[in-house]
């Protein structure tokens, strides 16, 4: 009775498995790649943590560490179909 059942089971998983690779793929934005000019955006976090000191002197200068953002946009513009000029203007800050 167990091997029946594991047979059954076994035959109906494969069917559908089957049927389930014969399905139409859907692609979307086919030719999104092949546009001339693209804009975007990009926003991000940063911490800013840095330590300078004189070897030859005492004196050294220590910043507290401090958390703050980024943002800014994104150019691309293909010249070609390899190259791509790409700019991207942002504002980084602290507190």
């Amino acid at each position: 009775m167990k091997k029946a059942f594991i047979a059954i089971a076994l035959l109906f998983i494969s069917t559908n498995i089957l049927k389930a690779q014969k399905r139409d793929i859907v692609e979307y934005q086919q030719n999104w790649d092949k546009q001339n000019i693209f804009w975007g955006y990009y926003l991000g976090f940063n911490k800013k943590d840095y330590k300078i000191s004189y070897k030859t002197q005492n004196a050294f200068i220590n910043v507290t560490p401090l958390t703050g953002f980024n943002v800014g946009l994104i150019g691309d513009f293909n010249l070609n179909k390899n190259i791509i000029f790409r700019f991207e203007p942002g504002l980084s800050s602290n507190t």
